[in-house]
Protein backbone atom coordinates (compact mmCIF):
# COMPACT_ATOMS: atom_id res chain seq x y z
CA UNK A 1 0.00 0.00 0.00
CA UNK A 2 1.38 3.40 -0.89
CA UNK A 3 2.24 5.99 1.74
CA UNK A 4 -0.27 8.46 0.25
CA UNK A 5 -3.07 5.89 0.49
CA UNK A 6 -2.16 5.14 4.12
CA UNK A 7 -2.03 8.86 4.93
CA UNK A 8 -5.44 9.43 3.33
CA UNK A 9 -6.95 6.49 5.23
CA UNK A 10 -5.44 7.77 8.48
CA UNK A 11 -6.81 11.26 7.82
CA UNK A 12 -10.26 9.87 7.01
CA UNK A 13 -10.27 7.75 10.18
CA UNK A 14 -9.17 10.65 12.38
CA UNK A 15 -11.80 12.93 10.88
CA UNK A 16 -14.46 10.25 11.35
CA UNK A 17 -13.48 9.93 15.03
CA UNK A 18 -13.58 13.74 15.41
CA UNK A 19 -17.07 13.76 13.90
CA UNK A 20 -18.20 11.04 16.31
CA UNK A 21 -16.77 12.92 19.31
CA UNK A 22 -18.42 16.13 18.14
CA UNK A 23 -21.73 14.30 17.78
CA UNK A 24 -21.47 12.91 21.30
CA UNK A 25 -20.82 16.39 22.67
CA UNK A 26 -23.77 17.86 20.77
CA UNK A 27 -26.07 15.12 22.08
CA UNK A 28 -24.93 15.08 25.71
CA UNK A 29 -24.07 18.66 26.66
CA UNK A 30 -26.17 21.78 26.88
CA UNK A 31 -24.54 24.95 25.51
CA UNK A 32 -24.09 26.29 29.06
CA UNK A 33 -22.16 23.13 30.05
CA UNK A 34 -19.56 23.05 27.29
CA UNK A 35 -16.66 24.08 29.54
CA UNK A 36 -17.28 20.75 31.26
CA UNK A 37 -16.21 18.86 28.16
CA UNK A 38 -13.07 20.89 27.55
CA UNK A 39 -11.08 17.65 27.69
CA UNK A 40 -12.50 16.94 24.22
CA UNK A 41 -10.72 19.95 22.75
CA UNK A 42 -7.32 18.23 22.68
CA UNK A 43 -8.29 15.36 20.36
CA UNK A 44 -10.44 17.67 18.24
CA UNK A 45 -7.61 20.17 17.83
CA UNK A 46 -5.14 17.38 17.14
CA UNK A 47 -7.49 16.06 14.44
CA UNK A 48 -7.42 19.50 12.84
CA UNK A 49 -3.67 19.01 12.21
CA UNK A 50 -4.63 16.42 9.57
CA UNK A 51 -6.58 18.98 7.58
CA UNK A 52 -9.76 21.01 7.74
CA UNK A 53 -12.54 19.40 9.74
CA UNK A 54 -16.22 19.36 8.75
CA UNK A 55 -18.06 22.58 9.58
CA UNK A 56 -20.10 21.08 12.44
CA UNK A 57 -16.91 19.80 14.13
CA UNK A 58 -15.32 23.25 13.79
CA UNK A 59 -18.49 24.72 15.29
CA UNK A 60 -18.21 22.35 18.27
CA UNK A 61 -14.59 23.44 18.79
CA UNK A 62 -15.66 27.08 18.59
CA UNK A 63 -18.50 26.61 21.11
CA UNK A 64 -16.32 24.78 23.64
CA UNK A 65 -13.53 27.36 23.26
CA UNK A 66 -15.99 30.21 23.70
CA UNK A 67 -17.22 28.68 26.96
CA UNK A 68 -13.75 27.81 28.31
CA UNK A 69 -12.42 31.36 27.93
CA UNK A 70 -15.16 32.63 30.26
CA UNK A 71 -13.48 30.85 33.20
CA UNK A 72 -9.85 30.94 34.40
CA UNK A 73 -8.02 28.86 31.81
CA UNK A 74 -4.73 28.19 30.07
CA UNK A 75 -3.90 29.38 26.55
CA UNK A 76 -1.28 28.26 24.03
CA UNK A 77 0.99 30.98 22.71
CA UNK A 78 1.42 29.12 19.41
CA UNK A 79 -1.90 27.77 18.14
CA UNK A 80 -4.26 29.63 20.51
CA UNK A 81 -5.69 26.37 21.91
CA UNK A 82 -7.35 26.80 25.32
CA UNK A 83 -7.50 24.38 28.24
CA UNK A 84 -9.78 24.50 31.29
CA UNK A 85 -7.15 22.82 33.46
CA UNK A 86 -3.54 21.75 33.24
CA UNK A 87 -4.18 17.99 33.02
CA UNK A 88 -3.78 17.91 29.23
CA UNK A 89 -0.55 19.91 29.18
CA UNK A 90 2.72 18.17 28.49
CA UNK A 91 5.10 18.75 31.36
CA UNK A 92 7.87 16.25 30.54
CA UNK A 93 9.66 19.05 28.73
CA UNK A 94 9.08 22.74 29.11
CA UNK A 95 9.09 24.93 26.01
CA UNK A 96 11.36 27.94 25.82
CA UNK A 97 9.90 31.29 26.80
CA UNK A 98 8.07 33.04 24.03
CA UNK A 99 9.77 36.44 23.51
CA UNK A 100 6.47 37.91 22.26
CA UNK A 101 4.63 37.12 25.48
CA UNK A 102 5.10 38.78 28.84
CA UNK A 103 8.35 37.29 30.24
CA UNK A 104 6.79 37.31 33.70
CA UNK A 105 3.99 34.96 32.65
CA UNK A 106 4.60 31.48 34.04
CA UNK A 107 4.80 28.61 31.61
CA UNK A 108 2.47 25.86 32.80
CA UNK A 109 3.54 23.28 30.23
CA UNK A 110 3.67 22.54 26.53
CA UNK A 111 0.65 22.50 24.24
CA UNK A 112 -0.29 18.93 23.26
CA UNK A 113 -1.35 20.24 19.85
CA UNK A 114 1.67 22.29 18.72
CA UNK A 115 4.27 22.08 21.52
CA UNK A 116 4.36 25.83 22.27
CA UNK A 117 4.31 27.36 25.74
CA UNK A 118 0.99 27.43 27.60
CA UNK A 119 0.23 30.27 30.02
CA UNK A 120 -2.54 30.92 32.55
CA UNK A 121 -5.20 33.37 31.36
CA UNK A 122 -7.92 35.35 33.10
CA UNK A 123 -11.56 34.87 32.07
CA UNK A 124 -12.68 36.83 29.03
CA UNK A 125 -15.56 39.22 29.52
Amino acid sequence: MSETCTTNKTKALIHKLAEALSGEIEMNYLPAELAGCSHALVPLLQARVFGPLPAHVERTIELITHDVVTIPHFACSGCDAVFADDEDLETDFMPVRDPHKDPELPIMGACPVCGSAVHPEEPAE
